[in-house]
């Protein structure tokens, strides 16, 4: 049995074979377009049967992988969640003892306390020194964040405390 490269190459000399002949059939060209015609069919059929085969299995690794990606947005979700619950539970004993953190056999938990920025999305509601000008204006966080810090009075932007948790 040729294979489908064998068979590329067959048909390309057979083209050539029929040009030098001037489209007519002579008994060795005829002789030749049925052997060609003979194992095409079944090289064709075998490579749309590979095909097939391999836009199925395509298909199934999409789907595993759909059903992986909806399963780490869950275990995401259901993490977050947890750690919010362990967040409350940290503040609740904070505030009860003043401690923030505990420790156990196998774990440990603690409280730290960041600051984060509530600002204007409006880059003109921006002291201009925290604005860059380019194509497009540019508000720079770090740069406010850290006047806040600082102690500087920018209206409109106070800083906002919130608890985080660390697990380990």
């Amino acid at each position: 049995m040729s294979s489908a490269f064998d068979l590329t190459v067959e048909a390309g000399r057979l083209v050539a074979l029929l040009e030098d002949e001037g489209g007519a059939l002579t008994p060795e060209s005829e002789q030749r377009l049925a052997e060609y015609f003979d194992a095409a069919p079944d090289k064709l059929g075998a490579i749309a049967a590979v095909v097939r085969r391999l836009n199925a299995e395509a298909d199934h690794f999409k789907r595993l992988a759909d059903r992986a990606s909806a399963r780490v947005k869950s275990l995401r979700t259901k993490r977050d969640r947890l750690r919010g619950n362990a967040r409350e539970l940290l503040i609740a004993h904070h505030d009860l003892t003043g401690e923030s953190a505990i420790r156990g056999d196998h774990f440990s938990a603690h409280l730290s306390r960041r600051a984060s920025m509530v600002s204007p999305s409006d880059p003109d509601a921006w002291p201009p020194e925290f604005v860059s000008v380019e194509e497009v204006k540019r508000m720079d966080k770090k740069g406010a964040l850290s006047a806040l810090r600082g102690g500087a009075e920018l209206e409109g932007f106070s800083l906002l405390h919130d608890w985080s948790v660390t697990l380990k």
